[in-house]
């Protein structure tokens, strides 16, 4: 069974897990230009851990998973592979 433990869904890219305030800078989506949302799932204490960022217009979305690292090695590894774009 997993647990959500956040959906970002907001316009300020501020998350709020445990009371604590983060700030994710997300760029828009690069097919159609939405701005994403993000969808954390486990938690420290299980096994599977899980982060897919996904957009909710074209449904376009990317799901990065661990078993051995934390939420912050997993967040930074999906927020950087979102956020590279290729440069023309």
């Amino acid at each position: 069974m997993s647990t959500t433990v956040k959906y970002l869904e907001t316009k300020t890219g501020t998350l709020f897990i445990a009371g604590i305030a983060k700030k994710i800078e997300l760029l828009n989506c690069p097919f159609c230009g939405t701005e994403p949302t993000i969808k954390y799932v486990g938690n420290e204490h299980t096994k599977r851990r899980l982060i897919e960022i996904k957009c909710p217009e074209c449904r376009i979305k990317r799901t990065d998973k661990a078993l051995r690292h934390g939420f912050g090695f997993l967040e930074k590894a999906a927020v950087e592979a979102w956020n590279q774009r290729v440069l023309k």
